[in-house]
């Protein structure tokens, strides 16, 4: 084991966490929708709104894996702070659309997809806020 491992804990080790974030439906989307426009950006849009883009791509998924490493509460927060990068990268896409760098057909199927992400974070925060029990391990 490299020594910048040692002393590490592994999961579960020292207090009750919450499930894995990849077994999330909402994380699992956002991770795909992620990926998805990171390949994308690169062939269509302006250097400028490509990053933009990017960077909210990658805030997303990686903000529900930090939410998951604590509390129901910290879940919440976290939901809430991917829900407002999902809404850049909606911004970002019409812009896009707007600017003749996105057809309107591919803006419609990102569209569709960033809709079912929506649900899958609000179903998420009601989970967390009404049956928080339903997502910590025991």
């Amino acid at each position: 084991m490299s020594d910048r491992l040692e002393g590490l804990e592994g999961p579960n080790t020292h207090h009750s966490t919450m499930q894995d974030f990849r077994t999330l439906k909402a994380w699992q989307q956002s991770h795909t929708l992620a990926i998805d426009l990171l390949r994308f950006s690169t062939r269509w849009m302006p250097a400028d709104l490509a990053g933009a883009v990017r960077q909210a791509a990658l805030l997303m998924p990686s903000t529900l894996a930090r939410g998951c490493a604590g509390t129901p509460a910290s879940l919440i927060a976290a939901v809430r702070m991917t829900r407002l990068h999902l809404e850049d990268i909606d911004a970002y896409l019409l812009i896009a659309r707007d600017l003749n760098e996105l057809a309107a057909s591919d803006y419609a199927a990102l569209d569709i997809r960033i809709a079912r992400l929506r649900y899958q974070l609000d179903a998420l925060a009601r989970t967390a806020q009404r049956h928080p029990e339903a997502l910590v391990l025991n």
